[in-house]
């Protein structure tokens, strides 16, 4: 068995053996952190109201799908490399529809979907840029990424991963426990890489985030001082240019010929980056 093989199946399998209580049990509420980071896409989805959305790596109960369809989106299927927990999510009646995909290479045809959805997903992909040109094929509009990102090194950035890893207890924070290598994206290769193709734009926002294990439920902390007071000082260093930020909001937009997308996405909070036309395509 390769090495990439034994990824996704050890992936498969710590999804199956580290299963949250959150959806099995219907306790998502509008303040779970999960919802603080797909809000970002509601101004997409108030857009696009009958656009068909794709989820990946969404093995937590359609998690991300349950939460597009609560946003307003309306055709959302989820796809993961195992579906044990998706069948259920589909008896209790979270979501609506699910396939069992390995991103590097599903079975939908080319431009099936609308916008493909990558949330805290893409850093576990053993070939994340095979996956990336994979989501492009299947979605016609574009991907919304959700990912831990990479910037230049900041002061405060080793003080940073030191205390993570004597929170968390980790090994080594460049590697998570179910194996995979903590792949973080980077905004500039993702321009280069939608630049080549001679795609039209890529929009992202920068923010902070701020878990542990220890906590009863990590996803009903958000109104806690101790959570609070995590991601405010995180913030301050980051504007400060002390820090660098820990997650973005990346999306990879295929075409904007009238300007709504670019101009709905700055209305909202975007830095939106218009992509050089190759002069030597046509």
């Amino acid at each position: 068995m390769s090495f990439i093989e034994k990824s996704y199946e050890k992936h498969s399998l710590h999804n199956c053996d580290n299963l949250p209580d959150f959806m099995v049990s219907n306790k998502l509420s509008p303040n779970d952190s999960h919802v603080r980071e797909l809000k970002n896409i509601t101004p997409l989805i108030k857009q696009f109201k009958e656009a068909k959305w794709l989820t990946v790596g969404d093995g937590r109960y359609g998690c991300d799908a349950y939460l597009l369809n609560t946003l307003g989106a309306s055709s959302i299927t989820a796809t993961d490399i195992n579906t044990y927990t998706l069948e259920i999510a589909k008896e209790k009646g979270f979501i609506k529809q699910y396939s069992c995909e390995n991103v590097e290479k599903m079975s939908f045809i080319d431009n099936e979907f609308d916008f493909t959805v990558c949330k805290h997903t893409y850093h576990h992909f053993p070939r994340p840029a095979i996956a990336f040109y994979e989501m492009l094929r299947v979605s016609s509009k574009g991907i919304v990424f959700v990912e831990p990102i990479e910037e230049s090194v900041k002061l405060f950035d080793r003080l940073k991963y030191f205390i993570k890893s004597v929170l968390r207890n980790d090994k080594n924070y460049l590697y998570e426990v179910s194996g995979n290598f903590v792949y973080r994206l980077s905004i500039r290769e993702i321009e280069k890489m939608m630049t080549a193709l001679d795609y039209d734009l890529i929009a992202f926002k920068k923010y902070n985030s701020f878990f542990f294990p220890g906590f009863p439920s990590c996803f009903k902390i958000l109104n806690k001082p101790f959570f609070i007071a995590g991601i405010l000082i995180q913030n301050i260093l980051c504007h400060l240019k002390l820090m660098s930020w820990g997650t973005g909001i990346i999306i990879c937009i295929k075409e904007d010929k009238d300007n709504s997308i670019s101009h709905n996405l700055k209305h909202n909070g975007y830095k939106v980056i218009k992509l050089t036309k190759n002069p030597y395509s046509n």
